[in-house]
């Protein structure tokens, strides 16, 4: 082959984890950005950077540093580490047998292989399952099947699709990142949803509690959706007339609609409504029996369960 021809474009790359000769690099410091920011830019990172307020019960501004100041200090080493492949013409796991040599460097790439298999992984579950709510005829497990074959064949042609790709997705998932930003500005949230939450020494609070701050009962949770009131039973419900005073009564559900939400709403957020969430022929027999009427009284949370049934067998029983 001649110098002209092996400096031609090819449509599929065939260089791999080999060294890429000197006169076949195309690469640049400058041409990673688009990578960085799409990788920065994915549906998985967007989600995990909410964690702050809505896990982490940080307050907003808190928040948006700490997604800052994470991204600044692991970006500056990260690359000035990546950066060295435009130069040296080699993938960035090979280029960790210089810094620690050919055995050492054997755990740097085992560990880089669990974590990017769990990133690549993970963006595929939060991608078909963003998929599966915008459009609910698409199954969340043919669309990760759909989403790591594609993705399989961008790999197999190469970096340059890749890159392409890559920033298109980022700048897509960015814009709606700025909408969503703009939104809350123009819009408006919830009174306290920007300022909730305290930094502590050792966690984050909200509201002066520590989480958790609620028992996963779900009667007492229908009990609170459909009074408005704190449920008796809770001891965390705490608060001048948290016990008497119904906050903001017209939220109130009725009790049936609440006990949807913990069933047939239960079994649709785990993309299971085809087999639970109610009693059906052809449904699994997960059942709760309890030991009097909810509908049409004030003391849900008072309720008592007698008998639980998963798959049409008792695991629980008082009758």
């Amino acid at each position: 082959m001649s110098t002209g021809s092996s400096r031609r474009i090819a449509v599929i790359e065939h260089r791999t984890i080999g060294p890429i000769p000197a006169d076949e690099r195309t690469g640049s410091a400058r041409g990673l950005f688009g990578i960085w920011l799409g990788v920065n830019m994915l549906p998985l990172t967007v989600v995990t950077g909410a964690l702050g307020t809505t896990l982490f019960a940080l307050p907003f501004g808190w928040a948006v540093l700490a997604v800052v100041v994470g991204n600044v200090v692991g970006g500056v080493f990260m690359a000035l580490h990546a950066a060295q492949g435009p130069q040296l013409g080699v993938p960035q796991m090979i280029q960790a047998r210089g810094q620690f040599g050919a055995k050492g460097a054997a755990l740097v790439v085992l560990v880089a292989t669990v974590m990017f298999m769990g990133f690549y992984i993970s963006n595929l579950v939060v991608g078909a399952q963003s998929l599966h709510g915008v459009v609910p005829s698409v199954a969340t497990v043919p669309a990760v099947i759909g989403a790591a074959a594609v993705s399989m064949a961008i790999t197999v042609v190469g970096l340059r699709l890749i890159k392409a790709m890559i920033t298109v997705a980022a700048v897509v998932v960015g814009l709606l990142v700025v909408v969503s930003f703009v939104w809350i500005v123009v819009q408006g949230v919830p009174a306290g949803v920007l300022s909730a939450g305290e930094l502590t020494g050792t966690s984050a609070d909200r509201d002066g509690q520590r989480l958790p701050v609620t028992d996963p009962n779900p009667l007492w949770a229908i009990h609170t959706a459909a009074t408005r009131l704190g449920p008796p039973e809770d001891h965390h419900s705490v608060g001048e007339d948290v016990l008497t005073a119904p906050l903001e009564p017209e939220q109130a559900l009725d009790p049936a609609v609440a006990l949807d939400a913990y069933t047939v709403g239960s079994a649709y957020a785990n993309h299971r409504d085809h087999e639970v969430g109610r009693i059906e022929i052809g449904y699994l027999a997960d059942v709760a029996v309890l030991d009097r009427p909810i509908f049409g009284r004030g003391d849900i949370s008072s309720a008592q369960t007698v008998l639980t049934l998963v798959g049409g067998q008792a695991v629980h029983r008082e009758i």
